[in-house]
Order: structure tokens, then C-alpha cells, then sequence
């Protein structure tokens, strides 16, 4: 028991440390990982630019990120949530990756060019037996980006379920705006917070925030944005006036769109930081009832218990969150735990 908990332990250790794509040109056979008829278990890696990553780097995150929301409504899937960016580790190579995370399928790709004409390559790997399932290539403009986001995931879609079409693929999931500038400003904000280092970049990023929001007043994501952002300034500068716009922003985006998870993470975050830990569990479990194959929203939810001194469930969290990553082997023993 002692061991398999202390196997638990370091997984969840190492599978806090996501790693930055460097692109697959052979896919090699990693012993130990599931099969695909045992389940597919995915990550999706950071999407590199090639060349100025200065005029595309917020597009690659952007669909980085929009994939692995996707791919949160696609059944039997068991997403990795999204890799940070600043603690990513360029030297492991893939196959490293795929068994630090017991995935067997890693979704990696490449853009480059400019936002009037970007071209972007998406692969689909199967590490469990060393082949490439599918890799495609899509080109537009980042004005096009919604667009483009769609077709790729419908193509990444069909190649994990073996060329079945999905009862539910999430590709018939509204978008989180129609407005094409209002999602370009949302990515730069979001770009900005993935890196921000001081109160004048957190203000930009608001900046960007509040023009997403001019251009579409129901823009939910943009609001959860505002509430992210304003945490960041309140973790600076403990001032009671960031938390309250955090959670002002907080309650406007689920106003807006109550069935994003999103949503529910963001507004469980604001309780977390404000010491409502009972509120925060609450929040945080319609997250993952809504994202029940994620590890993010069990692992907030497992610090809010901890921390509102439920010891029990704060462990039940942690353990399912890293029963859903386990390779075969290790799945068994998690279930005996």
C-alpha cells in the first residue's frame, strides 16, 4: 500500500511538469503505455512557431488551448490538461513525455507565417505503437482562427477514434465568441498571463480583456480572463479592490455562460484566493462534472478540500485525478489502493 501510494505520489510530481513540442518525424514504441483498446489518454503539446514566434506565438497557444477544450467533450478521451509554458522542458524528447504522462497519444504541431497567411501542421501520434495516426495541414488568416480551430479538431477527432465519427465530439460546441477581434484580443491577453511578471503587463492584459469585451459584450471567456488577471494583481498587491473585481468579472461570466467549465474553475479559484473554501469545492465540482476526464479541475478541487480541512476528500480528488493518467499496470494498482 505504502509503495503504491508513493507510486502515486511521484506520478503526479512529474505530470505537474508538462513539456513544449519539438515536433515527431519517427514515433517510437514506448513499453508500458495502454493500447488504444485499453482507453486513449491524450495531451495535447504546446503548438511551436517556426521562425518570429513575436506575430504568432498568442495564435499557437490559442489553439493549443482550444483543442484540449475540445477534446474535453469527446468520449472515452482522458485529456492532460494544458502544458505551462514557462516550466516546460525542450530537452525531453516525446516518447519521454508520452510515458512522464502515461498517455498514448500526444497531439503536436507546427505554425508559421503571418496573421494574413499562417500555415499550421497538426500531428496525431501513438506512442503505445510507434505510428503516426494522422497529421494534416491547414492555412488562413488568425482572422480565420475560429474556423480553422474547428476543422482541425474534426480531422484530430476522427484519427483517435480510428476514423469513427464520435456520438459527441464537441465540434458542434458553440463558439466562445463569433467575433473574430474580440477572440484575437482574448489570445493576447491570455498570452500576456501565461508570462506576466509585473503589474503593468497584468494591466495590459486587462487592457486587451476589456477591447474583447467591446467588441462582444457576452463574451464569458473574456470576463474569466478579467477574473484570472485581476488574482494575479490581488497576489501583488493584497488589495481587497482585485479580489472584488475578480469576483465581480467572476459572476458576470457565469451569468453569461453557466455550462463553461471555465467558468466554474475561474470562479473556484477567486473563492480559493479569498478563503472561501467551502464556496471553491462547490464551484470546483460542478468543474469537473462538467470536464469529468481532466486532471485540473480535480486537483483544484482536491487543494479546496484541503484546505477547508476535509482530509478524506481532498485525498479521493487527488487519487482519481491521477487514476485517470496511470498506464495499465499502475491503473490496477490505483484501483486497489
Amino acid at each position: 500500500m505504502i509503495i503504491a501510494a508513493a507510486v502515486l505520489l511521484n506520478i503526479g510530481q512529474l505530470r505537474d511538469h508538462l513539456f513544449a513540442s519539438r515536433g515527431v518525424h519517427e514515433t517510437k514504441h514506448v513499453a508500458g503505455l495502454p493500447t488504444l483498446e485499453q482507453g486513449r489518454y491524450v495531451a495535447v503539446m504546446p503548438f511551436r512557431v517556426l521562425g518570429d514566434r513575436s506575430s504568432l506565438g498568442y495564435v499557437a497557444d490559442g489553439i493549443t488551448e482550444a483543442l484540449t477544450a475540445k477534446l474535453f467533450g469527446l468520449p472515452g478521451v482522458h485529456v492532460v490538461g494544458n502544458p505551462v509554458t514557462k516550466e516546460t522542458d525542450l530537452t525531453q524528447p516525446l516518447e519521454s513525455i508520452a510515458r512522464t504522462f502515461g498517455v498514448n497519444l500526444l497531439i503536436t504541431g507546427t505554425i508559421q507565417g503571418s496573421d494574413e497567411n499562417m500555415r499550421v501542421v497538426a500531428n496525431v501520434d501513438d506512442f503505445s505503437a510507434g505510428r503516426r495516426l494522422w497529421s494534416g495541414e491547414f492555412t488562413g488568416a488568425s482572422r480565420n482562427l475560429l474556423t480553422v480551430e474547428d476543422d482541425m479538431y474534426a480531422k484530430i477527432a476522427l484519427a483517435i477514434q480510428g476514423g469513427r465519427p464520435a456520438e459527441a465530439t464537441g465540434s458542434g460546441t458553440p463558439h466562445p465568441t463569433e467575433n473574430a477581434e474580440a477572440y484575437d484580443f482574448y489570445l493576447r491577453g491570455r498570452e500576456i498571463m501565461r508570462n506576466q511578471q509585473s503589474a503593468k503587463e497584468i494591466e495590459t492584459a486587462l487592457r486587451l480583456y476589456d477591447d474583447a469585451l467591446k467588441k462582444d459584450s457576452r463574451f464569458a471567456l473574456a470576463y474569466t480572463g478579467i477574473a484570472d488577471a485581476s488574482l494575479s494583481m490581488y497576489g501583488q498587491k493584497k488589495e481587497s479592490f482585485w479580489a472584488s473585481k475578480a469576483l465581480v468579472a467572476a459572476k458576470q461570466a457565469q451569468q453569461i455562460n453557466y455550462s463553461l467549465p471555465e467558468v466554474h474553475l475561474t470562479m473556484g479559484s477567486v473563492y480559493l484566493a479569498t478563503g472561501k473554501f467551502a464556496e471553491a469545492a462547490e464551484e470546483l465540482k460542478r468543474a469537473v462534472e462538467l470536464t469529468p476526464n481532466s486532471d485540473e479541475g480535480y486537483r483544484r478541487l482536491a487543494s479546496a478540500h484541503m484546505r477547508a480541512g476535509h482530509k478524506d476528500e481532498a485525498i479521493e480528488a487527488y487519487q482519481y485525478r491521477h487514476c485517470l493518467f496511470l498506464s495499465a499496470a499502475l491503473r490496477r494498482v490505483c484501483a486497489d489502493v
